[in-house]
């Protein structure tokens, strides 16, 4: 018995991979990464200060030290061919901790930042827990470091 013949396909073209970012497109993102964190680093220490709202006190203070993390990324190179930084979490947190490691005094805060966002998660996902006060004022304390130490080490962050 014979078959009929397979239709052949035509090979679909490769995608185009985006081009690579400048340094100065790098660079102002990261700059906008940077106020996005200050941002949140101030809701946070508003809430805080208010002792209001300790799960989104935590969420404030993840997302403060993951656009943080973002922009000191950036001004490194970024971690694809493309200069950029994609948008997942674990991978920005794992590609900062590989930074961190060779930088003396940076391991803290890369430790932090994991730490930090356990608390995200428990104040975003967890239905039978949630942050209390006192964790989410260690969150804030653990942002605002973190964020004093990327600004030291990386001054053209504040342009």
């Amino acid at each position: 018995m014979t078959h009929p013949e397979k239709k052949k396909h035509s090979p679909r073209p490769r995608p185009v991979p985006p081009p690579r970012l400048t340094y100065e497109q790098q660079l102002a993102r990261a700059v906008a990464e940077r106020s996005k964190a200050l941002l949140h680093l101030g809701e946070a220490q508003d809430a805080l200060r208010a002792e209001v709202a300790p799960n989104g006190i935590a969420h404030s203070a993840y997302y403060a030290m993951h656009h943080c993390a973002i922009a000191v990324l950036l001004v490194n190179g970024g971690v694809d061919r493309s200069g950029d930084v994609p948008g997942s979490h674990q991978l920005v947190i794992d590609k900062f901790s590989e930074l961190a490691r060779d930088i003396e005094g940076l391991s803290e805060c890369a430790v932090s930042l994991r730490q930090v966002q356990s608390d995200r998660i428990v104040a975003d996902y967890e239905l039978a827990r949630s942050v209390s006060m006192a964790e989410a004022g260690s969150a804030v304390e653990q942002a605002k470091t973190f964020v004093k130490e990327c600004e030291a080490r990386w001054p053209e962050l504040k342009q």
